[in-house]
């Protein structure tokens, strides 16, 4: 099932109609919706580009968290996770970056609220991954000196953590953002 995640008036009746599908409770929620429109800095932010990003980057991801949180009936064994970006671990001028380092607080808010009630929540912070919103190509090469790891991400390594902080051998984490950057983010891009 597809929906809009800056439809915010269809996210509850979008979740029901695929919580009805599966006949049942999630034993998760993953937010990965996203998008950056790749600003260099706060003097190139549109009032629309600013508004559009945090509307798909915070806002939606906020409002589908709390639905998820309202129709569950028990917490326990229970998990959210977003995917966040190495941009959210640094400072930042622009709407993309701001939007990440919010949803690593909110990562970290729902788990202290929730953790003892069952529920997990975390969320991953990849760094430059190649997909359709970067523009990489996964086939084509992907070295790139300047970075860390020496290379762009594939989806498949940021899947893979994500399965692991889904699974029962992550059931001690919680509240944390996974870096996928190979240590990336410790730099800043201002």
């Amino acid at each position: 099932l597809e929906f809009d995640i800056t439809d915010f008036s269809s996210i509850e009746s979008k979740y029901r109609e695929a919580s009805n599908f599966i006949k049942g409770e999630f034993d998760c929620l993953v937010c990965n919706a996203g998008i950056s429109l790749h600003e260099t800095s706060i003097l190139d932010v549109t009032k629309e580009g600013l508004e559009l990003q945090l509307n798909t980057n915070l806002k939606g991801a906020y409002l589908l968290s709390q639905t998820y949180l309202k129709e569950l009936n028990d917490y326990t064994n229970k998990s959210i996770l977003f995917i966040s970006s190495e941009r959210g671990m640094q400072c930042d001028d622009v709407p993309y970056g701001l939007s990440k380092a919010a949803i690593n607080s909110l990562t970290k808010g729902i788990s202290r609220r929730f953790y003892r009630k069952g529920l997990r929540c975390n969320a991953i912070a990849p760094g430059i991954t190649a997909s359709n919103m970067t523009q990489i190509d996964p086939k084509e090469d992907l070295y790139c000196d300047r970075l860390a790891s020496g290379r762009f991400f594939v989806a498949e390594e940021i899947a893979e953590v994500a399965a692991f902080l889904l699974s029962d051998a992550s059931l001690c984490i919680s509240g944390e953002i996974i870096a996928c950057d190979a240590g990336e983010y410790i730099s800043s891009y201002i």
